[in-house]
């Protein structure tokens, strides 16, 4: 494993753990149980300020239709079923007691990245959004993309970028129609893709936000 202080080494072997560890699915499940805020995660770092080198990396990671109770740490009974997430986890904090806004992928992967309720933020469903009878709030906000973008980060998605509006994206892999092709479903595609977008970052001396999307737990579309 990479040394616990080295955000781009950690980063890249989360995701070239894929290639390494058997069983396919199930270890695709990278999965991030927590959204650790900008207040905690940043803390103390000014964004805006290009020097300051405290602006940390931010990888999150979604999980699309795995469970709780998957992972080892969650208590799955499936011997060595996630064994770098249950490493991951024993290094840093878990939450238990997390919620999504809604049980339906778009609408809930708009709320974590506009930190607003979907019927605030317009993505209620599925299909064309928001919805035609929808009334837009009175005050609208941006997403943690745009004012990441904004204070200098480099901001990227692997997968269900369209997900969420009002979102800033210097590269996006999106997926083949329905997340059925081969890149979408393929960890060694997940690794190129990650480490590509890491180096272009680090070329550009930017910090990056990441946001990452292995969808294997899913159905097939």
């Amino acid at each position: 494993m990479a040394h616990e202080h080295d955000p781009e080494s950690r980063t890249l072997a989360l995701a070239k753990q894929q290639r390494a560890t058997p069983g396919g699915r199930h270890h695709l499940a990278v999965g991030l149980f927590l959204l650790l805020g900008l207040h905690v995660l940043l803390g103390g770092c000014n964004l805006s300020d290009p020097g300051d080198d405290r602006r940390l990396n931010i990888l999150l990671l979604t999980l699309d239709d795995m469970g709780y109770g998957t992972t080892g740490v969650e208590g799955s009974k499936v011997p060595g079923i996630t064994p770098h997430i249950d490493e991951l986890a024993s290094q840093g904090l878990l939450f238990t007691h997390g919620f999504v806004m809604t049980p339906i992928c778009g609408p809930s992967r708009s709320a974590l990245l506009s930190g607003r309720y979907p019927h605030l933020n317009g993505i209620m469903g599925h299909g064309e959004q928001p919805p035609e009878l929808w009334q837009q709030p009175e005050v609208l906000t941006s997403t943690i993309t745009k004012y990441l973008h904004e204070a200098g980060y480099t901001t990227g998605a692997i997968l269900k970028a369209r997900r969420a509006r009002f979102n800033v994206w210097d590269v996006v892999y999106l997926e083949s129609p329905f997340g059925v092709g081969h890149h979408d479903r393929n960890p060694a595609s997940f690794y190129e893709r990650t480490k590509a977008f890491i180096a272009s970052a680090k070329a550009e001396g930017k910090p990056f936000f990441l946001y990452a999307n292995p969808i294997d737990p899913h159905r097939p579309w």
